[in-house]
C-alpha cells in the first residue's frame, strides 16, 4: 500500500510540475517556427487540433493563423476540434535528404513532437 501511495504521489507531483512549466513558458507562434525552424528547439503552442491524419499519431494543429503537423504519442487522445489546448514539444525537421539545409525546408518537413498537452479555457 505504501508503494502505491508513493507512486501516486509522484505521478501527481509530476503532473503539477508539467502544468506549472506549461503555464510559465513563453508561447511560440507557428509562423515563427515555420519562418525559422530549429531542429530540437523546445516550444509551447496554444490553439486547436483541426484534423487527424488517418491511421497515424499525426494531427494538424492551428494557432488560428497558421497550421503545423504535430505528433502525439497518446493513442487515445480525445481529439476535439472545439477544444483549445496548450502543447509543449520539440521541433522535428522531417527532411528526406540528410544534407538538406534548414532554409530549404517546406512546411511539410516541419513537425512538433508533443511531450505534454493540456486542455485550456480561453475566454
Amino acid at each position: 500500500m505504501f508503494k502505491v501511495n508513493v507512486i501516486l504521489s509522484l505521478v501527481i507531483f509530476n503532473s503539477l510540475l508539467t502544468i506549472k512549466a506549461l503555464s510559465q513558458g513563453k508561447i511560440t507562434s507557428i509562423f515563427s517556427i515555420l519562418k525559422n525552424p530549429i531542429d530540437g528547439k523546445e516550444v509551447i503552442l496554444r490553439g486547436r487540433i483541426i484534423d487527424q491524419q488517418e491511421g497515424e499519431q499525426d494531427y494538424i494543429f492551428t494557432d488560428g493563423k497558421d497550421k503545423i503537423v504535430i505528433e502525439m504519442k497518446e493513442n487515445d487522445f480525445p481529439y476535439d476540434p472545439n477544444k483549445n489546448i496548450e502543447i509543449s514539444g520539440i521541433v522535428n525537421l522531417e527532411s528526406k535528404h540528410s544534407q538538406e539545409l534548414e532554409h530549404d525546408l517546406t512546411p511539410e518537413d516541419i513537425e512538433i513532437r508533443v511531450d505534454n498537452f493540456r486542455v485550456i479555457d480561453i475566454n
